[in-house]
């Protein structure tokens, strides 16, 4: 079946409706891999491009569960090493002020952090202690300046 014959099928029932989903995720997916824009995805296969986005989310998260932790690890240092790769070609001309090779580094370095998760990194600065003073309101407001560090 071509891509434009997939495009034409009508699905009659809820399984056809999700064979075509899974096989539109599956298309989605493989021309992103071979570089292909968002946009020449959705094309292609008539969708918008943030339904062609969610096809190829959709399939990499059904992707996932049939592959190994070691693959997995595997699949991530690959894709690192391309951000590194395109960034190696943006950075030089970044550092000289080319402005269109500046915002092409910041959204790399965004790419990375956000594939290697350090986007969603807690702020562990905060904590949750529990205090307990015992004596007079004096006492208690002398003990939480001194802890504050207020009026020493």
């Amino acid at each position: 079946m071509t891509k434009r014959e997939f495009i034409r099928a009508v699905p009659t029932t809820a399984l056809d409706v999700q064979e075509k989903q899974d096989e539109q995720a599956r298309l989605a997916y493989e021309m992103r891999q071979d570089g292909k824009s968002w946009y020449s995805i959705a094309k292609a296969l008539g969708l918008t491009e943030s339904a062609a986005s969610q096809s190829v989310s959709r399939a990499m998260e059904q992707a996932a569960g049939y592959v190994s932790e070691q693959a997995k690890r595997n699949l991530l240092a690959l894709e690192v090493s391309r951000l590194d790769r395109l960034q190696e070609v943006a950075w030089p001309q970044a550092m000289q002020g080319n402005l269109r090779m500046m915002d092409m580094a910041l959204r790399i370095i965004m790419a990375r952090a956000k594939v290697q998760q350090l986007d969603v990194i807690p702020d562990t600065s905060i904590t949750n202690n529990t205090l307990v003073v015992t004596g007079s309101s004096e006492e208690y407001v002398a003990a939480l300046r001194a802890i504050a560090g207020v009026g020493q």
